[in-house]
């Protein structure tokens, strides 16, 4: 890229049945043990086919670019205490050379449309990074840094245990 990072032309749309093998080595880089066939049946379920699903994967790409640089699994429900419902995003994979600000702003702003048009009181962005830049962008653009989620990777003498 040249010039300002943010400035870039990012396209962010809803996942379709020709989009799933093109969706793959992103997701791979998220889960390297995802094999395709799994993923093929999983991204045939979640594929957009007309009417907005409330499980389902939004991608983002470079406005002249086929395959998708960023994936956000997103799915609408309801809280158990208060039913508001909430469009929550799951999981969001990004492959950028530079910032991957612009298109985790995309990939919020859909989220959100999404959630206005589902009937969403609230929109959940779960991100896996320490980036505090980039966290602070998006709390700046009106999401709040308010959860903390802890992860650990289970070793071969845990799982052996049950």
């Amino acid at each position: 890229m040249t010039g300002d990072e943010d400035v870039v032309s990012i396209v962010v749309a809803p996942m379709f049945l020709a989009d799933v093998p093109l969706v793959f080595p992103l997701l791979q880089l998220h889960d390297p043990d995802l094999s395709m066939r799994a993923w093929r049946r999983r991204g045939a379920r979640l594929a957009q086919t007309g009417e907005p699903k409330k499980n389902g994967v939004i991608l983002a790409r470079y406005a002249k670019w086929h395959g998708p640089c960023g994936a956000a699994f997103y799915r609408v429900g309801s809280e158990n205490a208060r039913r508001k419902r909430l469009l929550s995003v799951e999981v969001v994979t990004v492959a950028m050379l530079g910032s991957v600000w612009p298109v985790m702003q995309a990939l919020t702003r859909a989220s959100t449309r999404i959630a206005l048009r589902m009937g969403c009181d609230e929109t959940r962005f779960h991100v896996g990074t320490k980036d505090q830049a980039l966290i602070s962008r998006l709390c700046a653009d009106g999401f709040a840094d308010g959860v903390i989620l802890l992860h650990k990777n289970l070793t071969s003498p845990e799982l052996a245990k049950n």
